[in-house]
């Protein structure tokens, strides 16, 4: 098989209107063809790098163009690497790193021939094309900023910086990563931190709506269908975690939700929300992340499908009285409400005094918090023999991660009965 890289057909999508897109294919080092590009270089630049394999590849990056043009009028390329890219895995690693060298050559000429400014161009690239956009950096030197969509792991993973993506190849760069995988499972993603800021949704292990696992039935038929051209229901599910964060970074360009992200070192952390306290910390997801304080590692909860940004919020409480079964909140809020949300997700048994943690998390911006609705649903008539109907509260608490606000409820001795919901108030103090 030949290791080198094909000629990287590399295509201008200029925006002439609101709803008008179109563009010119054009070769990395074709000086009369850059030439007559409608490229501004008082505009900000955007280059889209695809990865490995190309099939599920042009969905994502034909929905990344139409989000970035939808945000702003900005000059927008798409690498096209795909007869690189459809090689045998070994081959494309090779080929990734003839290509960033191409990219490289592309935007020197544009400064040196349209008077662009480095400092305007910001490269995303997913899989091995995160790695590509490094390659690109590490030769320009000046690049404002790179953005890598859960870099492939195999052959980078744990290896000199000068071989991946890393925070030396641009004056900004930040990492999504989501599908780190576990020990003994097949991941695609890297693990390690290699960003300025590196965000972990959900922890980074697997995300929410996909297989937990990619070995139990999964792994022949994904490895087999990933080797062949077109869309497959296997495929989807064995690659499900890591596209995800392809998903991730366009919802996150033109969605009113932050995608606040917060300083938490792993997930057990994240899903107690002891690390929501991170006033001055507090970082954003995707597009915006160059835009927010938070570095370092970062990490947030999502939902499992879209949209997938939440609006997080500790809630912290404990009962003067036993109690197994399910606990229901609803957050009612100045702008609106979170709808009910099953705070345990099975029977939860809690002893008196015996505090609970958990991340309640809403796609609803419900403003200032009003009041909370708390609805008690005990288990199965064979533990009725051991607890009753009435649950008699000690304390809540809620912290909303956005706000960086604390709300105490004064519940002392308030009593929910099995199946129904009692509401309360925020109260500055309680007697």
């Amino acid at each position: 098989m030949n290791n080198k890289a094909y000629a990287t057909e590399t295509l201008l999508l200029a925006h002439y209107g609101k709803n008008d897109q179109s563009g010119v294919g054009i070769v990395y080092n074709d000086e009369r063809a850059i030439m007559n590009l409608t490229f501004n270089p008082s505009k900000e630049t955007k280059v889209i790098i695809h990865g490995y394999k190309t099939t599920e590849g042009k969905f994502w990056v034909h929905d990344a163009v139409s989000e970035l043009l939808k945000h702003s009028d900005y000059n927008v390329i798409v690498v096209d690497w795909k007869r690189g890219a459809e090689m045998v895995y070994p081959t494309a690693c090779a080929n990734a790193r003839t290509v960033g060298a191409e990219i490289a050559v592309l935007l020197t000429k544009l400064q040196q021939l349209r008077g662009a400014n480095l400092m305007t161009f910001h490269l995303i690239g997913s899989n091995l094309g995160a790695h590509i956009a490094g390659y690109a950096g590490e030769r320009l030197r000046g690049l404002n900023r790179i953005t890598g969509l859960d870099p492939s792991a195999p052959y980078f993973e744990y290896t000199d910086p000068r071989v991946h993506l890393d925070r030396t190849d641009a004056a900004f760069v930040d990492v999504i990563h989501t599908d780190i995988g576990r020990s003994f499972d097949f991941d695609f993603g890297m693990r390690s931190q290699i960003g300025h800021v590196d965000f972990f949704p959900n922890g980074g292990i697997f995300q929410p709506g996909c297989p937990s696992s990619k070995i139990s039935g999964n792994l022949p038929g994904g490895i087999m269908e990933l080797l062949n051209p077109g869309r497959h229901p296997g495929r989807e599910k064995f690659m499900c975690s890591h596209r995800r964060a392809e998903s991730l970074f366009i919802e996150s360009i033109n969605t009113k939700c932050p995608f606040d992200t917060f300083p938490c070192s792993n997930a057990n952390e994240l899903q107690r929300g002891d690390c929501l306290y991170g006033s001055g910390q507090i970082g954003r997801l995707g597009f915006y992340a160059d835009k927010a304080l938070g570095r370092g590692i970062q990490m947030l909860e999502t939902t499992a499908k879209s949209p997938f940004c939440s609006y997080h919020y500790q809630v912290e409480l404990s009962g003067e009285s036993s109690i197994n079964g399910r606990i229901i909140l609803t957050l009612n809020g100045m702008k609106g409400s979170t709808g009910p949300v099953d705070l345990t997700g099975e029977n939860k048994l809690l002893t008196p005094h015996q505090h609970f943690k958990t991340v309640l998390k809403s796609n609803v911006d419900i403003g200032m918090l009003k009041s909370l609705d708390v609805k008690y649903v005990e288990t199965s008539k064979i533990i009725n023999v051991a607890f009753d109907d009435d649950w008699k509260l000690d304390s809540f608490k809620i912290f909303q991660g956005s706000t960086q606000r604390t709300y105490n409820f004064c519940v002392k001795g308030s009593i929910v009965t099995s199946r129904t919901s009692k509401s309360f108030t925020p109260s500055r103090t309680c007697p």
